[in-house]
């Protein structure tokens, strides 16, 4: 008994090793594959951890990130991929097999890609002696500058009194705010494509092994979804400190970040109340995608509205529980 079972770990994490690693294959060797690999070299991995034991996943990592160094050429980018494609569906496949609470799941999974994400940014800043990402958006936001300004000088004709090089001037304060804010944003802009990023791995796998019949995850489907009113509060709660707060203070600017970050998930329970009820018109996801698409291509210069508008929605169904769901975070798939 003892040997069959370890034949079936062997068999088992050799055929993830192989899967995985023609994903990760793709995903360097194809143009424009990388994103779709991010997300697909977690299944196999998500898989195996919930058939299997750790021990056995763990065996398959460590296998894969050696064989991806030949694939790569670099430690580092074998290091890099096991941080973000393959430690992501451990994490998802343990806390499956496990019943872990959906939304705890998804911060493990998070946690996952966002140290990928800060090992990359760490050797970005190693290799360009501390200007990684502050360098690049320097480099970007002087292009953009100049460009704006050579069209100015090229074609502007002069409106009254304002000459081309007061617009010009105009445009590189422009240019300057917007750079610092992206600077002062960027801690919550990682979590929030982490969090983008995790979601998306996690509801792969959920998919794909349910339809393999590897097992039965608890999910909390997107249009079940609904911010606790406790978050409400605390982001109604920063918003007000935010009015008397400076972005030379280490600890305001971190509250102003959490704030982002609080308005984004709310958004999202607001996204969540508006596809449940469209849902109810338009079953099929794939359709439901591309007409949201369709509308932000449509409406982007409503983007900002938009935007409002969701987390206003997300705090009234939050307060007033629009669809009936109860405690949020409520397991509904599981329960249902």
């Amino acid at each position: 008994m003892h040997r069959s079972f370890g034949v079936r770990d062997l068999s088992e994490g050799a055929i993830m090793i192989v899967i995985t690693m023609m994903i990760i294959i793709c995903s360097v060797y194809i143009p424009g594959f990388m994103m779709l690999g991010l997300l697909a070299a977690s299944v196999p991995a998500a898989c195996l951890a919930m058939r299997r034991n750790i021990i056995t996943a763990g065996i398959a990592v460590i296998a894969c990130t050696l064989l991806s160094i030949f694939v790569t050429h670099s430690i580092i980018g074998a290091v890099e991929i096991a941080l973000l494609m393959i430690l992501p569906g451990i994490a998802a496949g343990i806390c499956f097999r496990k019943h872990t609470d959906f939304f705890l799941a998804l911060m493990l999974v998070c946690a996952c890609v966002i140290a990928g994400m800060m090992f990359s940014i760490f050797i970005l800043n190693i290799m360009t002696e501390g200007n990684g990402i502050s360098g690049i958006i320097e480099e970007s936001s002087a292009m953009v500058e100049q460009a704006i300004k050579n069209v100015i000088s090229n074609t502007y004709v002069g409106i009254q009194n304002i000459s081309s090089e007061k617009l010009s001037e105009s445009v590189g304060e422009i240019v300057t705010q917007i750079k610092e804010m992206i600077l002062f944003y960027f801690p919550c802009g990682i979590f929030i494509v982490a969090v983008v990023i995790a979601y998306l791995q996690l509801m792969l796998c959920a998919f794909i092994i349910r339809r393999t019949h590897s097992g039965f995850p608890t999910i909390v489907p997107f249009n079940r979804m609904k911010a606790p009113k406790s978050m409400c509060y605390i982001t109604a709660g920063l918003f007000l400190l935010s009015l008397f707060m400076s972005q030379d203070n280490v600890i305001d600017a971190t509250l102003m970040n959490l704030n982002v970050i609080l308005y984004f998930i709310i958004g999202i329970c607001g996204f969540s109340l508006v596809d449940n009820q469209i849902a109810r018109k338009i079953p099929g996801g794939i359709f439901r995608v591309m007409i949201y698409l369709g509308a932000i291509m449509l409406g982007g210069a409503l983007i900002g509205l938009l935007l409002n508008g969701l987390i206003l929605l997300g705090m009234m169904d939050s307060m007033l529980d629009f669809r009936k769901l109860g405690k949020a975070g409520e397991d509904y798939a599981g329960k249902k």
